[in-house]
């Protein structure tokens, strides 16, 4: 598995930049960068940071994720970015559809 790809996966998934994950794993944005670019290799330690950045388990990070997988995690990071009103409306649609099947 390439470390790169699989970071990339995990911040189009959650619609984060690079920038933002470096935040949030406190990390410089150099260095995050560097890791990004295939210039550095990031550590163990540097990737389970990451991992509790991105509230996924070391496990989670080196499986190998499906395509379904990747939409429901984009569609995951859309309804957690949604205000409550919106979430109570695609709760609702949710409902619906479920008890149409």
């Amino acid at each position: 598995m390439d470390v790169t790809t699989r970071i990339k996966e995990l911040l189009r998934a959650r619609n984060w930049s690079v920038n933002r994950l470096a935040v949030e794993a406190g990390l410089t944005s150099s260095t995050l960068y560097s890791i990004m670019e295939g210039t550095n290799n990031p550590t163990i330690t540097t990737i389970e940071t990451l991992c509790e950045a991105l509230d996924i388990s070391l496990y989670d990070f080196f499986k190998q994720s499906t395509i379904n997988e990747d939409e429901d995690n984009v569609i995951l990071s859309m309804y957690h970015n949604l205000d409550s009103r919106d979430k109570h409306l695609v709760k609702s649609i949710l409902l619906i559809i479920n008890n149409a099947e």
